[in-house]
């Protein structure tokens, strides 16, 4: 599960969010994987910042300390481990643009010989 496929990821990009002030909204059409609530969580926490998102059948709202409003978490979680897993799907979304680039590198780099192979013969 990518974040960058899940609500995090989209309010990661600055998308589907109304910032101002000291709380932020995030209005998302599915429900929430577990990594975008962890990752809502560690973020609400970084930040000292409410963010309630909106889902269609339920609404979570990620207090200044990274506690979640909704039933699934019991009004609660523990900070250090959506932190932890915050940290981790930095680290992975981080591994994919960077093996992305460089891949666009290294065929960049392969067009360029073989234009100047063509030319050499």
């Amino acid at each position: 599960h990518a974040l960058k496929k899940g609500a995090g990821g989209v309010a990661a990009e600055g998308g589907g969010g109304e910032g101002g002030g000291d709380s932020l909204e995030v209005v998302v059409s599915l429900r929430m994987c577990a990594d975008c609530h962890s990752f809502f969580a560690g973020t609400s926490r970084l930040l000292a910042t409410s963010i309630a998102v909106h889902e269609p059948h339920c609404l979570h709202v990620f207090d200044q300390e990274g506690r979640c409003s909704c039933c699934a978490c019991g009004g609660g979680s523990s900070l250090k481990g959506d932190e932890a897993a915050m940290l981790e799907l930095i680290k992975r979304r981080a591994a994919e643009e960077a093996r992305t680039k460089l891949e666009e590198i290294i065929a960049k780099e392969s067009r360029g010989k073989a234009r100047e192979m063509a030319r050499a013969s």
